[in-house]
């Protein structure tokens, strides 16, 4: 499993409007995102882009079905709103 490095990974600086927005909502409600805790990269199948996992809290991104920043963006801000509804609701997928 390999962790975003904000420092390392441009993408981060540029997550985008739609994303950006998640986290401050995410924030506002007690479950403020640390990037380098609650985002990782992995393989995947390739029947799938990311995913959220509410046990460890996490959104991952599958790095081998990524081709540009805006399917990072789209991934990350579905995934956020997962989060955001465990967050807020605890609701149990």
């Amino acid at each position: 499993m390999q962790r975003l490095d904000p420092i390392m990974d441009p993408i981060v600086w540029t997550l985008g409007p739609l994303v950006k927005l998640m986290m401050s909502a995410l924030k506002s409600h007690g479950c403020e995102v640390d990037i380098r805790r609650h985002i990782s990269c992995e393989c995947c199948s390739s029947e799938v882009t990311g995913g959220y996992d509410p046990h460890l809290n996490q959104v991952v991104i599958c790095q081998n079905r990524i081709w540009n920043k805006g399917i990072i963006r789209g991934i990350l801000s579905h995934e956020f709103l997962h989060m955001f509804d465990y967050c807020r609701a605890k609701f149990d997928f």
